[in-house]
């Protein structure tokens, strides 16, 4: 017999609350592995079951595992079965899970340097907005590799245009731009092992200029102003970050 429409639309209701639960309790366990499991605990735990999961399953199909029945009978369980078996896939799933981020390659993003790019003299200069970016490694004496280069691009603030080639600083004045590493994968992990020096290699009116030497690191980039006066000596090795 078809059973009433309201009482089939509360079965309904059910099963979709308790759907909701059962999502519910799935990701605040995956929240709770997220925060308490590190990969240290993750390792151990998972050293620990899986051997005896190995072993329980061996001993099972060769000995049987002895378990409570009717009095005067020893029954002897054969198998784990599937049940007990999604227990633990789902227990090691949980154990790992936090780690996937650990494991994936982590993000190249760079923050834009900042600078300020200062002109002392009575004359406009035109400076490039295309230039090159050099890191100076801690250990050019060991392995004979001085320097990394790449390409970087400068952006005055407040400029509209991200096609401009080039832009004017005037007489005794500044400008403050941001320079965009246009192949920064090559630059992040120095930028994380903050062992090594970097400056600026830019083409203006006045011939190509080097910036002072500034530390590569996440104190600097991103966070602070690097002051580049154009008049300054190239390769200047007590560069100014503020």
């Amino acid at each position: 017999m078809t059973s009433p429409m309201i009482q089939r639309n509360v079965k309904l209701l059910g099963f979709a609350i308790g759907g909701l639960l059962c999502l519910g309790a799935f990701l605040d366990s995956i929240s709770n592995s997220i925060t308490l499991v590190t990969p240290r605990v993750a390792i151990y735990a998972t050293s620990a079951i899986v051997p005896i999961w190995l072993l329980a399953e061996l001993f099972a199909k060769l000995i049987g595992i002895p378990w409570g029945g009717q009095p005067g009978a020893r029954p002897r369980i054969r198998s784990l079965g599937p049940a007990l078996r999604f227990g633990l896939v789902g227990a090691l799933t949980l154990l790992w899970l936090p780690q996937v981020g650990l494991l994936m390659p982590q993000d190249d993003a760079i923050p834009n340097l900042q600078v300020e790019i200062r002109n002392p003299t009575d004359k406009a200069i035109t400076v490039a907005t295309r230039g090159e970016f050099v890191l100076w490694l801690p250990t050019a004496l060991y392995d004979g590799i001085p320097r990394m280069g790449g390409k970087l691009q400068l952006i005055p603030l407040g400029s509209d245009d991200p096609g401009v080639v080039e832009f004017s600083v005037g007489p005794k004045a500044s400008v403050r731009c941001v320079a965009r590493f246009l192949d920064p994968k090559r630059f992040a992990p120095r930028l994380d092992a903050a062992d090594a020096d970097a400056s600026l290699v830019i083409p203006t009116s006045m011939g190509t200029r080097i910036s002072p030497n500034f530390p590569f690191t996440r104190d600097t980039v991103g966070k602070r102003y690097v002051e580049w006066d154009l008049e300054s000596p190239a390769n200047n090795p007590q560069g100014t970050a503020k």
